[in-house]
C-alpha cells in the first residue's frame, strides 16, 4: 500500500493509519469503533475484532512455517 492509498483512507474514513512493519501493510483504527482494526494491503483490507487480530497474531507465524515456501 502506497502511502497516498494510506492518506486517502485517513480522510476519508477518519482512521489513524499505522505503518506496520511488514512490506505494504498498514493497520487502521477508528475512534468511532475501538474494538476493531482493519488491516490494509495493495490486494485488500480485512476488519479484525480484538480477539481475532491476537487469535491470528498468534497462529500465523506457525501457519507459515508450515504452508509457506521461502521466496529464492
Amino acid at each position: 500500500m502506497i502511502a497516498e492509498a494510506v492518506d486517502n483512507i485517513e480522510k476519508n474514513t477518519g482512521a489513524l493509519g499505522i505503518e506496520l512493519n511488514c512490506k505494504g501493510l498498514f493497520a487502521f483504527i477508528h475512534k468511532d469503533d475501538p474494538t476493531r482494526v482493519a488491516i490494509a494491503g495493495d490486494k485488500g483490507i480485512v476488519i479484525l475484532t480484538r480477539q481475532q487480530a491476537r487469535c491470528l497474531a498468534r497462529e500465523l507465524d506457525g501457519i507459515a512455517d508450515e504452508y509457506l515456501e521461502e521466496k529464492k
